[in-house]
């Protein structure tokens, strides 16, 4: 749904949505009651999702979606994010190399720039990039203390860039007292990782920082099958913080920071017919993104308020055959509220201005900005029914508003262990600032546009020692805007379709060991054309085992199958193959907080393309140690 309104009353209606919302002063509900979690062990675990906007218990949520927590990263030993997304039902990665290398992430088959990316709250996209979209190449998973993944179109909770969903990451947080955790590894590719964490807090401040750097010699980003033989390495310096401070019983402030420089090498896009493409070209990465919130309660927290500040900056820098640099900013101001009005009744209205910005050289420079509000609605009218409702209004200086509206309901059935889950929601991403440059005068482009719907049914028996759950989802995206070649021009000419299936299987036989398993059948293809949309398999599965033979040892292992896919380099229509990685991992308590720990990755040793032309890692072994205090 698209409507217009005139540029002239943008700011009063941005102004008017933040002062109702400051006289309502609702906030987002922080009740806690327990859920199944998706990565539990056995038993009913306490699972509140955060990424919903109004926090919820997982088994009322409505929603798909799925919490990859601090512990089932330790125990797969992921290195980055990609490798603990691999594991999600509904999500296609791409990459264009190895490790470091330009990763995309797709949920349910929309296209990756369609994905919102949060660390910690704050949105970081990036605004330079002809699409908008992330890279996750090189986003280290050591400072991570939960993933949300949340499937589906979200504008009506994240307004723009959330038509496929939402990935959510939350850093590690402080806590009361003095801890801490140091690990250091290396192996195959001369590759060297290492990380620590302190954290430390009293009864009114808590904080924590975290510091990690990879080095790596790397492999060709070209594959080395076509001749190859440059290796492209990687190097990547994260530092995270984050940390509260009570100032009174009802007003908190909090702060989160996340600087990430990385240098990698690459390769030149292969082509069909001339795949040697080995050259000497290198991009350095700059991102730093920072919030600082004020959290006030009133009237038994039953009130709840919370003013944001957030920026990002992303400097990018390519230097090979052509230079090019790029800087993308984006700055924030949000307000959030709940109020509780009853048991049954939880009613949430906010809004934002966005300042958006970019800069190229050689290019140009641009920028917009975003006035939105939204209200939604949380009601449980009888204790097994959970509904939610909202709505949201864009309002951008540069391109069409947009409205959006969202539906979920969750019927649960304590007695058989069933929850029964159903969404509606349309989403909407507004044309790049990048795009805008690159079209002819007299194309206007228009915000892309989407509308989906979704309905699942999720079982528990045997006291949470099985657990499964199926979801069928349906979603149709208008206006998608596309490089018409021909005429050097961006244009809305595009509509795709996307159906298909997510299923997932827990089960705990013993204290000591758990399956998990998953698969996805995705049917997504132009409507216009009925051709397969590239890089998206409409086959993937995948299946996971975790042992705990000892009271010391630990065991991981994973196998996950990646069907057919197309691609299209240069215009031309390829297929890229099946295949089947396999991830071993083990660890040994040498003594209380002293751990050692190996893993083998691609353990068959497939040769495998995620993206045409492009190599992916050979069999290698990794071997570490692992401190706490």
């Amino acid at each position: 749904m698209n409507h217009a309104m005139p540029r002239a009353t943008r700011a009063p209606f941005a102004l008017a949505l933040l002062a109702g919302s400051a006289l309502a002063a609702p906030a987002f509900g922080q009740s806690t009651q327990t859920a199944p979690s998706a990565t539990a062990s056995g038993q009913a675990q306490p699972v509140i999702v955060e990424s919903t906007r109004i926090p919820t218990e997982l088994d009322k949520t409505g929603a798909s979606v799925t919490v990859i927590t601090e512990e089932d990263i330790e125990e797969a030993g992921d290195r980055t994010v990609t490798d603990a997304l691999r594991r999600v039902p509904g999500v296609d990665i791409s990459q264009n190399g190895g490790l470091g290398s330009q990763a995309s992430v797709r949920l349910r088959g929309a296209n990756s720039e369609q994905t919102l990316v949060l660390i910690d709250g704050i949105e970081v996209n990036d605004p330079s990039t002809p699409s908008g979209g992330f890279d996750f190449g090189g986003l280290t998973a050591s400072n991570i203390e939960k993933i949300e993944i949340l499937r589906g179109p979200q504008s009506t909770l994240y307004g723009s860039d959330a038509i496929g969903g939402v990935v959510s990451i939350t850093t590690k947080s402080g806590e009361r007292g003095l801890s801490g955790n140091a690990a250091l590894e290396g192996g195959s590719f001369g590759t060297v990782r290492g990380n620590g964490t302190l954290r430390v807090g009293g009864e009114r401040a808590q904080g924590a920082i975290t510091l990690s750097g990879t080095r790596t010699d790397g492999i060709s980003a070209a594959d080395e099958n076509n001749g190859n033989d440059e290796k492209d390495g990687f190097r990547d310096i994260t530092v995270t913080g984050r940390g509260q401070l009570e100032l009174s019983k009802h007003l908190r402030l909090e702060a989160a920071v996340n600087v990430n420089d990385q240098r990698q090498e690459f390769d030149n896009t292969p082509e069909p017919g001339n795949l040697q493409t080995d050259a000497d070209r290198v991009s350095f990465t700059n991102r730093i993104a920072g919030r600082i919130s004020a959290r006030h309660t009133a009237f038994a927290d039953r009130v709840q308020n919370k003013l944001s500040v957030k920026l990002v900056d992303i400097d990018r820098e390519n230097k090979g055959t052509s230079n090019f640099n790029a800087e993308g900013e984006r700055r924030t101001i949000a307000y959030q509220g709940t109020f509780d009005v009853a048991d049954w009744l939880v009613l949430s209205i906010g809004g934002e201005v966005e300042d958006n910005a970019f800069r190229t050289q050689p290019g140009s420079d641009g920028g917009f900005t975003n006035s939105s509000g939204y209200g939604m609605a949380k009601i449980t009218p009888i204790e097994r029914l959970t509904l939610t409702a909202g709505v949201r209004h864009d309002a951008n200086d540069r391109f069409a508003d947009a409205t959006t509206m969202r539906a979920t309901a969750a019927y649960n059935l304590r007695e058989t262990g069933t929850t029964l889950r159903a969404v509606w929601g349309e989403g909407f991403k507004t044309p790049t600032l990048s795009q805008i440059s690159f079209t002819n005068p007299g194309i206007t482009l228009e915000p892309e546009r989407s509308e989906s719907w979704e309905f699942g049914i999720d079982q528990t028996l045997f006291q949470d020692r099985l657990s499964a759950s199926v979801t069928y989802f349906n979603q149709d995206i208008d206006d998608l805007i596309e490089f018409d070649r021909a005429n050097f021009t961006f244009r809305n000419r595009a509509k795709t379709s996307q159906q298909g299936v997510e299923v997932s299987l827990n089960v705990v036989p013993t204290d000591w060991m758990e399956f998990s398993a998953n698969y996805t059948y995705l049917d997504a293809e132009n409507a216009q054309t009925n051709e397969r949309l590239i890089r998206r398999a409409r086959h993937k599965a995948g299946l996971d085992l975790r042992t705990t033979p000892t009271d010391r040892s630990r065991f991981f292992a994973s196998v996950t199958y990646n069907g057919k896919e197309k691609d299209e380099p240069s215009g031309q229509r390829v297929t890229l193959d099946d295949y089947v990685l396999v991830t071993l991992r083990g660890a040994y308590d040498v003594r209380k907080n002293v751990e050692i720990f190996g893993r083998l990755e691609n353990a068959l040793n497939q040769e495998y393309q995620t993206a045409f032309g492009f190599g992916t890692p050979d069999i290698s072994g990794f071997a570490g140690v692992r401190v706490s205090f």
